[in-house]
Order: structure tokens, then sequence, then C-alpha cells
């Protein structure tokens, strides 16, 4: 089983805090380091990768995603999107975007995959929810949120060490 982590920007890595810390006064030019080694661990712990759900994914093609990442001193998230980057937009709301991409994905290989879903905004279908880990726009994806998605990631298999 193949795990994934359908990620959200604004509100999850770009953060108010993250943007204050720096002078910033806006949200989309600084990504927050702490909320990127967080989410970096999750990624090597659990080999997952990222599939991008965030409107990011509609002005940025995967090069510039990388590119983002890189700069930001996170080379494994580079590094760990999948080889269907991207939810495609359905103009409607991110759950149906994600229940699309993994229908498409079933068809196409057949994988069954645990999944996290990391956003501020809960767009999600309701049996998505338990996948679901809520963000905010001011902290985003903090220590709490890596807890909920590790516990996601190892089926609920995880206290702290």
């Amino acid at each position: 089983m193949d795990n994934l982590i359908f990620l959200d920007m604004d509100g999850v890595l770009c953060t108010h805090k993250g943007a204050a810390s720096v002078d910033e006064a806006g949200l989309m030019c600084y990504l927050d380091p702490v909320n990127v080694k967080l989410l970096e661990r999750a990624l090597r712990d659990f080999n997952a990768q990222i599939v991008l759900s965030s409107t990011w994914r509609l002005t940025r093609s995967l090069q510039d995603m990388k590119e983002v990442f890189k700069f930001s001193g996170a080379p494994r998230l580079a590094a760990s999107f999948h080889s269907r980057w991207k939810t495609m937009d359905l103009g409607g709301s991110r759950g149906l975007e994600i229940e699309r991409w993994l229908a498409d994905e079933e068809d196409l290989d057949g994988n069954v995959y645990n999944y996290v879903i990391i956003d501020d905004t809960p767009d999600f279908l309701q049996y998505q929810q338990s996948r679901f880990v809520q963000c905010d726009i001011y902290d985003g994806f903090g220590f709490r949120q890596y807890m909920q998605t590790i516990k996601l990631l190892s089926n609920g298999k995880v206290g702290l060490a």
C-alpha cells in the first residue's frame, strides 16, 4: 500500500506566523521552515509521496514547485512528488478532485492508497473527513498536525516517542 499526502500550501506551509517572522506581508512568498521540516519528516518516515491539491497547482508547473521546495531547504519535498503530481481542477470541491484523482489512479495501476489530506479548509467529502488533517492559516502544519498525520499514515499505531 502506497502512502500519499494531498497537500495544500497556503495555511499549511505558508502561514501568517512564517510571513511575520521575516517581515513579509503576504503568505505566498515564504514557507515556514518548521512546518516544512515536520512534513519532510513524515514523508521520510512513511515513504510518502505528495500530490498537490493546492490552488498553486493551477499557476505553477512541477518544476516550479520543485524549485520552491529546494529554495526553501526542503530537498525531500522537492523529490517526493507522485508521477501524477497534482489533482485536476474540476471547478468544485477539493474533496471531489481528490476522489477523482484516486479513482483515475486506481484505474491506471490498481494501487490501493493510504492517504492523508493536509489543508486549512475542510472542503472534503464525508468519507474523507477521517483522513483530513486540518491546519490553520496562522500556524499551519504544526506539531499536532504532524502527530495526526503520522498516526493516519501508520494506521493509528503511533504514540509519542
